[in-house]
């Protein structure tokens, strides 16, 4: 379960970034997304229903920018920030005298270096390997349980036929859209007046 937000209404700002140098621009938008997507993961992660608090610290901010592609076939589509659970925060938690989840910190740094281990080999390609590595995980700790919000953040966003909904990235996004924006726009302005200052002696 992710939220997306994309470059709109901010025209002048990026056709002001085409007087500057392509990988200057790029590195703006991608500033000026994560900032603006930072805004909605703080919101999100300030309402989403708390259990061991593990969705709350996975919500990231990942950038993408199809004109920065190699691939021709990427191109000409608008930037994007995408807010959502990390696809590694997944944990290995364990179960107390009480019945409560809490995190295992060996079962955990086991699981860190099982992973470090896999992609050191290179044989898995990654999917596959944080599967492997989650399995040795639960194999060496047994009574361990695995949890990884990439898994359950749809369920709680949306509910199910059994359990209520509560979204928090939907709100989240519809809270601070007029932040976001506002954000995004100084973040532009501001990269436009730094590099056009430092391109300036150079007289181009």
């Amino acid at each position: 379960m992710t939220a997306q937000i994309k470059l709109y209404g901010v025209r002048e700002a990026l056709l002001a970034f085409r007087e500057l140098p392509r990988r200057v621009g790029f590195k703006w938008l991608r500033i000026a997304l994560n900032a603006g997507g930072g805004i909605i993961r703080d919101r999100a992660a300030s309402i989403v229903r708390r259990s061991t608090g593990l969705l709350a610290k996975s919500l990231g901010v990942k950038v993408t920018i199809p004109d920065s592609s190699f691939n021709s076939t990427h191109q000409g589509k608008p930037a994007y920030a995408v807010i959502g659970p990390k696809r590694k925060s997944g944990r290995l938690l364990k179960i107390t005298a009480k019945g409560l989840l809490k995190g295992h910190g060996k079962a955990q740094s086991f699981l860190s270096a099982e992973r470090k281990r896999l992609k050191q080999e290179g044989k898995l390609p990654p999917l596959q390997r944080e599967r492997a590595a989650v399995k040795s995980a639960l194999k060496q700790f047994a009574g361990s349980i695995y949890r990884s919000p990439s898994r359950y953040a749809h369920l709680i966003e949306k509910g199910t036929k059994h359990s209520k909904a509560f979204p928090f990235l939907a709100p989240a996004v519809a809270q601070t859209k007029d932040q976001v924006l506002a954000k995004v726009e100084a973040k532009l302005s501001e990269g436009i007046e730094l590099e056009a200052r430092a391109l300036a002696p150079l007289g181009r």
